[in-house]
């Protein structure tokens, strides 16, 4: 599919509308999800349930281990990608 064009909002590419069901793989993971619109460029995409991905880094010698949620993706003015995570609170355990 070719579609040209360039956007008012300053878009690479000229978005279409679709609809279609669509698998995300991550690390032999599928995660389902539904495209909204597309270009030659890329796709869009909503999920029912949020992206969550396991952190793991050290704060002062301290070993963090946490489960976080996606929510925002910036690609930066050097072409590489920031992304932000919100952490998701801990099951507390039923007493």
């Amino acid at each position: 599919m070719v579609i040209s064009g360039k956007e008012p909002s300053g878009r690479r590419s000229s978005r279409i509308p679709l609809i279609a069901d669509v698998d995300l793989i991550v690390d032999s993971k599928v995660l389902r999800a539904m495209t909204v619109d597309i270009s030659d460029t890329g796709v869009r995409i909503d999920m029912r349930h949020p992206f969550e991905v396991s952190i793991r880094f050290v704060v002062d010698g301290e070993l963090q281990d946490r489960r976080a949620q996606l929510v925002r993706a910036t690609k930066t003015p050097d072409d590489c990608m920031s992304y932000g995570f919100e952490y998701v609170p801990e099951a507390k355990p039923d007493k």
